[in-house]
């Protein structure tokens, strides 16, 4: 049944509310889940709550073996963005994270031709830990900004600045169910 009873949507004084990204960031390819592994929200025809419009606790399916891969993400260097996009009454939104990694190792530069078409799935904490998903079986996030620098002096910053993104019928959801690192499967 769609949402009948709209709550109000207030904000508490004083609350924590500081911008960016954690340091530690979550991947995977799309072909590292199972066909049916990749949760989404709640559609606007089942939902009873506005919470459950923008939140998946369904923990995605991988394949055998498989699982969440860690990305480092330079301090005060991340986000994630969701902007409306779209004509007047056919609005979706575009989801981006956005991140940069310090160095220039032939292991990043590999990341960075790996994934250069890969369609996958990100996610990323905010500052009070609230975990946000990029991407899906059915709108994959792709990379659309994969640029690595020496830079010219020994101050720059030598990085690869990193960017993916996907359109999606709703905003970058947030997400409740644990992150199972692949390294850490037995």
């Amino acid at each position: 049944m769609p949402i009948t009873n709209i709550p109000d949507v207030l904000w508490g004084d004083g609350s924590d509310n500081m911008g960016g990204i954690q340091t530690e960031l979550a991947w995977a390819r799309v072909t590292d889940f199972t066909e049916a592994g990749i949760p989404t929200p709640t559609t606007l025809s089942s939902a009873t709550t506005l919470d459950q419009l923008a939140s998946i606790s369904t923990l995605p399916t991988f394949n055998s073996g498989k699982g969440w891969k860690r990305m480092y993400c330079t301090e005060d260097a991340g986000m994630v963005e969701c902007m409306q996009q779209g004509e007047l009454d056919g609005k979706s939104f575009l989801n981006k994270i956005k991140l940069t990694h310090p160095g220039g190792t032939a292991k990043l530069l590999g990341f960075a031709r790996l994934t250069n078409n890969a369609g996958m799935v990100w996610v990323a904490k905010d500052a009070e830990g609230l975990k946000r998903m990029v991407g899906s079986r059915q709108y994959p996030a792709k990379v659309v900004a994969n640029n690595h620098t020496t830079t010219e002096t020994a101050a720059g910053r030598k990085a690869l600045t990193y960017e993916v993104q996907c359109s999606s019928p709703f905003p970058a959801p947030v997400v409740t169910f644990n992150l199972e690192h692949e390294n850490s499967l037995s």
